[in-house]
């Protein structure tokens, strides 16, 4: 058999040649010998992101999802533990990642079940990110209070997405929140194939408990 175990395979044809020599004569030699090819082609498919964001005090990896609790007047919480996103088709390691190969992939981040209408917000810190959007390596679209959109660009590597998510925040300005559960999922599409899917795609959660104060 033939097996190739890289992540990221090169795409193409291989040869197997196969010589059989039934012995006679004094050497090998066209009186004696046969010899065929076996052509194997290659084909490589896409391998999905994989999105982690609560990563481990050393900085790896850790639990995929994350929970935080906001409590009443406080400040606002980050949505991740720090991030890592990984890629094979890319490296296999967060940076440097090939130029170009993230133009159009995007990280979607969405804060659902909420209860206090506008009070609820997600907010990126500029600190981080107006660096990024003006060196050209991230587009930023903040779609609403509650959804924010990063695009990538010929430039972008994996740790802009990584450093633009971990800076994002969640605050509620309600004097009388509600309790409960609200609901952040980061959406990381690689930008391979014509539109995301299970390949191309991974989504983690991260879980806010409100809790109000007297």
């Amino acid at each position: 058999t033939y097996d190739n175990t890289d992540d990221d395979p090169t795409a193409g044809d291989r040869t197997v040649t196969v010589t059989f020599y039934d012995g006679s004569g004094s050497a090998p030699d066209a009186t004696n010998t046969d010899e065929q090819t076996t052509t194997i082609t290659v084909e490589p498919v896409n391998d999905a992101p994989d999105l982690d964001l609560d990563l481990s005090a050393d900085g790896t990896p850790g639990e995929d999802n994350y929970a935080v609790t906001f409590i009443e007047g406080g400040a606002p919480v980050l949505i991740a533990n720090g991030v890592s996103i990984t890629d094979p088709d890319l490296g296999g390691a967060d940076t440097p990642t090939t130029p170009g190969t993230l133009a159009g992939a995007t990280a979607t981040i969405t804060l659902s079940a909420i209860s206090d209408g506008t009070a609820e917000t997600l907010s990126l810190d500029a600190s981080v990110v107006e660096p990024l959007v003006t060196a050209g390596d991230l587009v930023v679209t903040e779609a609403s209070d509650t959804q924010i959109v990063l695009t990538g660009t010929s430039t972008t590597e994996l740790a802009d997405f990584e450093a633009a998510i971990a800076a994002i925040t969640y605050d509620n300005t309600d004097d009388d929140p509600t309790a409960g559960d609200r609901t952040v999922t980061v959406t990381f599409y690689d930008g391979s194939g014509s539109a995301p899917d299970a390949t191309n795609t991974d989504e983690q959660t991260t879980t806010i408990t409100v809790e109000p104060v007297n």
